[in-house]
C-alpha cells in the first residue's frame, strides 16, 4: 500500500476544513465583534497510529480508510458551551460536507467524564488524482473540556491505558468541576450579555427622549419642551428604571401629538 498517497485526501481535507472554519471565526469577529471559535487544530493520524488502531479494532490494512472515522481529525475549540451549540448547528446546516455521525457527549458525559461534541462526516474533494470523499472526525469542546481530555489521554498513555481505580475517580470529579466551571462561565456570559443589552436600550430610550424635548423646542412648543426637559431632569438624576419607561411613554405621545418624528 502507498500510505503516502492513500493520506494524501486527509490531509487536504483537514487543510482546507481548518481554513474554512478559522474564516468562519474571522467572519464572527467583523460582524458580531465576538466569535464561538477560540481556535481549530487538525491533525492526520501516522502510520504507525493507523496501523496500531487497525490491529486494536481487528480491521485489516486493506479496509481502514473505510471504517476508520478518525484518520483525519479536527478539534475546535470555543470559549463557552453555548458556542457549541451555535456550531453544531452550523455544521449542520452545511451543504460542504455529509454528516455520517454525530454524538452528543456534552449534554451525556462518558462514565470516564470525558465530554465534547462529535461529528464524522465525509467532505468531497478535487486532487490531483481525482475526486473523493475521506470520512473526518470533528470534535468540540470548550476550554475546559479540552484541559480534562488532554490530561485524561496523557494519564491513559502514562499507564499504558489501564488508569488506577482511585486517577479514575479522581478524573470524574475533574470532569465534574469542569462541567461545573462552564456552566458557571456560561451563565455569567449570559448575564454580561443581558446587561450590555439593557444598557443599550436604555441608551437608545434616553436619546430618543431627548430628541423628542429638542424637537418640541423646534416646533416652538416652549412650555412642552421645557416641562418635559425638567420633568427628565428629575428622573435622571434619580436614575429609577420605571419612572424612566414611564416617561418615554408620555413623551412618545406627545411627540405625535405635535407630529414629531
Amino acid at each position: 500500500m502507498n500510505w503516502e498517497k492513500e493520506l494524501l485526501p486527509y490531509h487536504q481535507a483537514t487543510d482546507e476544513l481548518k481554513a474554512k472554519f478559522e474564516n468562519i471565526a474571522l467572519q464572527f469577529e467583523r460582524v458580531e465583534k465576538t466569535t464561538p471559535i477560540f481556535s481549530v487544530e487538525a491533525r492526520v493520524k501516522t502510520v504507525p497510529s493507523i496501523i496500531s488502531k487497525a490491529h486494536r479494532k481487528k480491521i485489516p490494512l486493506d479496509r481502514v480508510f473505510g471504517e476508520i472515522d478518525d484518520i483525519a481529525g479536527l478539534r475546535i475549540i470555543c470559549r463557552f458551551v453555548d458556542d457549541i451549540h451555535i456550531l453544531t448547528k452550523l455544521i449542520s446546516e452545511r451543504d460542504d460536507m455529509k454528516i455520517l455521525l454525530e454524538k452528543d457527549f456534552v449534554n451525556t458525559m462518558k462514565p470516564s467524564g470525558y465530554r465534547s461534541y462529535h461529528f464524522v462526516v465525509e467532505y468531497g474533494l478535487n486532487t490531483a488524482f481525482g475526486k473523493c470523499s475521506p470520512r473526518c472526525e470533528i470534535q468540540i469542546r470548550t476550554l475546559a473540556m479540552n484541559f480534562w481530555a488532554v490530561t485524561e489521554h496523557s494519564l491513559r498513555y502514562k499507564y499504558k491505558g489501564v488508569i488506577p481505580e482511585t486517577i479514575k475517580s479522581r478524573l470524574v470529579k475533574a470532569a465534574e468541576a469542569a462541567h461545573a466551571l462552564d456552566s458557571e462561565m456560561n451563565a455569567i456570559r449570559d448575564d454580561i450579555l443581558d446587561a450590555e443589552k439593557s444598557a443599550k436600550s436604555r441608551e437608545e430610550m434616553v436619546r430618543d427622549i431627548i430628541h423628542n424635548i429638542q424637537e418640541l423646542y423646534g416646533v416652538s412648543e416652549m412650555d412642552a419642551a421645557q416641562e418635559m426637559y425638567n420633568k427628565f431632569s428629575t428622573i435622571w438624576d434619580v436614575r429609577n428604571e420605571e419612572d424612566l419607561n414611564h416617561f418615554y411613554s408620555d413623551i412618545q405621545s406627545i411627540a405625535q401629538v405635535h407630529k414629531i418624528r
